[in-house]
């Protein structure tokens, strides 16, 4: 069995179920807003869905800085995460979510 890889274990946290943060203290739900997946699920909980929480936006970054720490690497720089995150797009895996592409776009 081979090793997974730093973006294998951001891939597959960010392919799960969809989960959110509640903040108790405001009653708020921090959700994920700028990624979700570029193919809807197709089984589990979630079949239809394309949504990446913010839990596991926060998680995969977690995870794979401390994957980093344990192989005695220095731990994972926000701008290597953001990094693989664009790599997961330029293999059509995520997108950033279409509302937010739109929002850019200048009418002339």
């Amino acid at each position: 069995m081979t090793k997974p890889t730093t973006k294998d274990i951001i891939w597959k946290t960010l392919s799960g179920a969809p989960i959110e943060i509640h903040d108790e203290t405001s009653n708020t739900v921090v959700s994920g807003k700028i990624w979700e997946l570029a193919v809807v699920r197709i089984k589990g909980d979630y079949i239809g869905s394309r949504e990446i929480g913010a839990g596991n936006l926060i998680s995969a970054y977690n995870l794979a800085n401390t994957m980093h720490i344990e192989q005695g690497l220095e731990g994972l720089k926000i701008e290597e995460f953001k990094q693989i995150l664009n790599e997961l797009s330029d293999e059509h895996l995520i997108r950033r979510r279409p509302e937010l592409v739109r929002q850019k776009f200048k009418v002339v």
